[in-house]
């Protein structure tokens, strides 16, 4: 990957952010965009899931790390639905608001799990 990395870009929020995140039954992860104090000038979210526990780690052969999530949310959407994730597992996220000039802010690392149960969708 070319180029500076998401977070190196980003700054944080200019008013303290704190991301509210739940698990679904069938093993979603729902975030509630409506905390972020100065939302109404988002172009669109990122969400920025690091696997930290939980389930075995799904490492590809020449990969040694845990896998890395990202998901694309419009502005418009209250609460963004991250489909797709290993079940029983543990992330640190955040959430990342672009603005229409193209500057990135950042939420305050949060941790969320994903159900016990559920369904993985392999990509």
């Amino acid at each position: 990957m070319s180029g500076p990395m998401l977070f190196s870009l980003a700054q944080p929020s200019a008013t303290l952010w704190n991301v509210m995140a739940n698990s679904t039954d069938d093993g979603d992860i729902l975030v509630d965009l409506t905390s972020d104090p100065d939302g109404q000038d988002a172009s669109f979210y990122m969400i920025a899931l690091n696997k930290t526990g939980g389930s075995q780690y799904e490492y590809g052969d020449d990969d040694d790390k845990p896998p890395r999530y990202l998901h694309m949310a419009n502005s418009s959407e209250g609460v963004a639905e991250v489909p797709g994730l290993p079940v029983y597992s543990e992330f640190d996220a955040v959430v990342y608001r672009v603005v229409n000039s193209h500057d990135i802010y950042s939420s305050e690392l949060f941790s969320v799990q994903t159900a016990e149960g559920g369904e993985y969708v392999f990509s």
